[in-house]
C-alpha cells in the first residue's frame, strides 16, 4: 500500500494485526522495496495486537511518500493487517 509519511524525518509505522487462534506470525516489513522491521510474534488466543515500529528517514523518505509492504516468511501464519497508519517520531 501507498502510505504518507512526514517528508524526510523519523516516523512511526502503527499497525493492528488481527488473529483468528493461537498463532505465531513472521513477516518482514518492507518500505520502498527495503526492510525496516521484522516481525516474530506468538499470540495464545484470537483477537487483535496493536504494535509500532521507528522508520529512520532515508532517500526513500524524503518525498513524504512511500510503498509499504508486509511479506511473509515462510513457515508460519501471515500478516493479516486490519489498519496501518504513520505517526510523526519525537
Amino acid at each position: 500500500m501507498d502510505l504518507n509519511v512526514p517528508a524526510g524525518q523519523a516516523f512511526v509505522i502503527r499497525a493492528v494485526e488481527t488473529y483468528h487462534m493461537a498463532q505465531r506470525k513472521t513477516y518482514d516489513v518492507l518500505i520502498d522495496g527495503k526492510p525496516v522491521h521484522q516481525r516474530r510474534f506468538q499470540r495464545g488466543d484470537g483477537g487483535t495486537a496493536t504494535y509500532q515500529f521507528v522508520v529512520q528517514p532515508s532517500a526513500d523518505t524524503a518525498d513524504g511518500k512511500v510503498r509499504i509492504r508486509f511479506q511473509d516468511v515462510p513457515g508460519d501464519f501471515d500478516p493479516s493487517i486490519a489498519d496501518l497508519w504513520s505517526v510523526q517520531s519525537n
